[in-house]
């Protein structure tokens, strides 16, 4: 089961890289340079990179700009 659900993951990770000319670099140019626009852009665009949780009915989203 997990290696099914990583490897959709990295399946979607690659068709959003194929809309920027298969190139990490320029997907990720869209940041700017900064890590906080980064993180957003990648979690907008990469549903499986979003780190959510349902706890009684309320999602909570881990932030992870705050990593930074």
């Amino acid at each position: 089961m997990y290696l099914f659900l990583r490897h959709q993951a990295l399946t979607e990770a690659g068709r959003v890289l194929m809309v920027h000319g298969g190139s990490f670099r320029i997907f990720m140019s869209r940041s700017e340079n900064d890590a906080e626009k980064m993180v957003k852009y990648i979690v907008e665009n990469i549903p499986s990179y979003r780190d959510e949780a349902m706890y009684e009915v309320k999602i909570f989203t881990y932030d992870f700009s705050l990593a930074f």
